[in-house]
């Protein structure tokens, strides 16, 4: 498949992705705190188990730090990508006009995910997450920054002739 600009499946993969792991991970921080919070009932529930059980729960920190990494990668993974692409300079005006599109769907991404982490039960692991909720609260402009850097990766390039085509060059040479 021939593609001429930012690919947008691209911008839409990473959209999936963040808003996917994130609350995943919220998720599953809700369901492990619920198991651990079941064995400080436990008639064998010391000093050694609360400290085991703390440490435990400071891991699930590192999840924000994740989404973090996976924001960064996908950055630099649509930069290579674009760089590679070869493309005339006409369609910055096609990427231009989709780039609205793509801020659109980032929006409705972003409202999906405030409507499932608005519920109560989030409340207790907000303060757990506070980079994954700035992430994914303004996925719209992390679609736009996407489009960006991609266009910047794809149309700052130099020429090297790919898209002249075999005809002129057999008849100039």
């Amino acid at each position: 498949m021939n593609k001429k600009g930012v690919s947008a499946s691209n911008v839409f993969i990473v959209m999936i992705v963040l808003v996917a792991f994130v609350i995943v991970s919220m998720f599953g921080t809700l369901i492990t705190f619920a198991i651990l919070d079941g064995f400080t009932g436990l008639s064998m529930y010391d000093a050694t188990m609360a400290a085991t059980v703390q440490h435990f729960r400071d891991v699930f920190y590192i999840f924000d730090y994740m989404t973090v990494a996976i924001l960064i990668l996908a950055i630099i993974g649509i930069a290579i990508t674009s760089y590679r692409l070869a493309s005339a300079p006409v369609f910055v005006v096609v990427t231009f006009f989709s780039a609205a599109f793509y801020g659109y769907v980032g929006y409705i991404f972003d409202h999906i995910f405030i409507r499932l982490v608005s519920h109560s039960a989030f409340t207790t692991i907000y303060a757990m997450y506070p980079r994954s909720i700035l992430i994914c609260s303004n996925l719209e402009w992390v679609a736009l920054g996407l489009v960006f850097i991609g266009s910047i990766a794809l149309y700052a390039k130099k020429e090297r002739g790919q898209f002249m085509q075999g005809s002129l060059i057999s008849e100039s040479g």
